[in-house]
């Protein structure tokens, strides 16, 4: 029983680590956005 409760614990932890990094990617996929809309709207201060 010791062990199916670590394992419980354990598949916890990789479903909260899988939330976060879902966040995260949703988040640097913004940031990249902006950065590219930047990019798109002033091209020619970007490139000096």
């Amino acid at each position: 029983m010791k062990n199916r409760k670590k394992v419980n614990e354990g598949l916890r932890n990789i479903a909260k680590n899988f939330e976060e990094q879902k966040n995260l990617d949703r988040s640097l996929q913004t940031e990249i956005a902006n950065e590219y809309t930047e990019i798109k709207i002033k091209p020619d201060q970007k490139k000096k």
